[in-house]
């Protein structure tokens, strides 16, 4: 698995498991102990979640709140106040691998299990950190992979229901969800969110319609 990914290197001082009781804060006093369950199950490679060892030495990783429950012994309720929680102060997240799966991964910057990380780990919880060298690669990869999860689709028909049409023109045909800002990208505020129809999302991105254009000789319709 190691030459499957693409790694940063960190200071692993920094972002080590003796630091991290210390540097993290929660809303109850009870879900540091759930915290450090999570670090125990944290996989070395790809600071995912696993639930358990099979026999065959595979791993199963948590994607679900139950996963969650199983590794944390807490009740569904418990467990999903507490995912919520971290999932607000961004110590936690879901990650669209291409060979995992949707699965949970911890923030690097709190914890990592080893000297290193996987450049779209880190990058999905810091966006504003991509180096010139990671930017197109690793940016235009997480950000597909994110469009197609579980996570983004919830909260894209959370923004549909609540707009109920284009915000610019009030048509119903061809709906999409606009980003007004990227500034929260992969933990977006439903502020952040807008629906808008492919006309006008066109007029927000000239850019997409350019290229529509010169793939189409000109022939685009809208």
């Amino acid at each position: 698995m190691k030459e499957e990914y693409d790694y940063i290197k960190i200071n692993y001082e920094r972002y080590s498991r003796i630091n991290q009781s210390t540097q993290l804060e929660f809303s109850k006093q009870t879900y540091p102990f759930y915290w450090l369950k999570l670090i125990l199950h944290l996989d070395y490679w790809t600071n995912a979640i696993y639930t358990k060892w099979l026999p065959n030495g595979r791993r199963i990783y948590a994607k679900n709140i139950e996963h969650l429950m199983t590794i944390t012994t807490a009740s569904k309720t418990t467990v999903y106040q507490f995912y919520n929680d971290i999932s607000q102060r961004h110590y936690i997240s879901k990650w669209n691998s291409a060979k995992l799966g949707e699965v949970y991964v911890l923030n690097p910057k709190y914890v990592v299990n080893g000297g290193k990380v996987l450049s779209e780990v880190y990058f999905l919880f810091y966006p504003d950190e991509i180096s010139n060298e990671h930017n197109l690669q690793d940016t235009t990869r997480s950000y597909k992979a994110y469009l197609s999860s579980t996570e983004w689709q919830e909260k894209r028909e959370l923004v549909l229901k609540r707009d109920k049409c284009c915000q610019h023109c009030n048509s119903t045909d061809n709906l999409l969800v606009h980003h007004i800002t990227y500034e929260h990208i992969f933990h977006e505020h439903m502020e952040d969110l807008i629906t808008l129809c492919k006309k006008c999302h066109f007029k927000e991105h000239p850019e997409l319609l350019n290229k529509i254009q010169q793939s189409q000789n000109g022939d685009c319709q809208l």
